[in-house]
């Protein structure tokens, strides 16, 4: 069975797209019968947006991207340490992602290595994340934060060692 687009949304609740998609990305200016009756369409096709579908058609990805140290993180998880923080900072991340039509990607970055500079410049070339939450050593990386600023993707630093202003 093909998958339920946005089109068969708009027949069954006899709308256009851009109501639809208005509905869907949960923009102000629907009225709340319409905005019922297009969910109540939604619901009955049990429709999902299409991710890939919604970054072509705008210039969001709808994704956050989490970067996280690689060797702390795996040494962290062998030894049973750290894993309440990251397991925290994890959890509400994604529930507020979710909440606002996001996805949370969990990134791990290797900071001792020599291309560091490279693997952050491909991680964001290629997922073109809407915002990266940095955490402890991301959050001090120099290398890490001039990227973000060049490419001017947002960013939010957890625990960081030197304020620097706001990401």
């Amino acid at each position: 069975m093909a998958s339920v687009t946005i089109y068969d949304v708009a027949a069954r609740a006899g709308v256009s797209i851009k109501t639809v998609s208005r509905v869907m990305n949960k923009e102000p200016n629907v009225r709340p019968a319409m905005r019922d009756r297009v969910l109540e369409a939604a619901n009955a096709l049990d429709y999902s947006p299409n991710l890939s579908a919604r970054s072509l058609a705008g210039s969001r990805s709808f994704v956050i991207a989490v970067f996280v140290d690689a060797a702390l993180t795996i040494d962290h998880w062998k030894s049973e340490r750290g894993a309440d923080y990251l397991s925290r900072i994890q959890l509400g991340a994604t529930l507020q992602c979710r909440d606002a039509g996001y996805h949370l990607l969990i990134e791990l970055i290797d900071h001792d290595a020599p291309r560091v500079r490279q693997e952050v410049a491909a991680l964001l070339a290629a997922l073109k994340p809407d915002g990266v939450i940095l955490t402890p050593p991301s959050s001090d990386n120099e290398t890490v934060l001039g990227l973000l600023d060049k490419a001017g993707t947002p960013y939010v630093r957890l625990g960081p060692e030197r304020p620097q202003g706001l990401g």
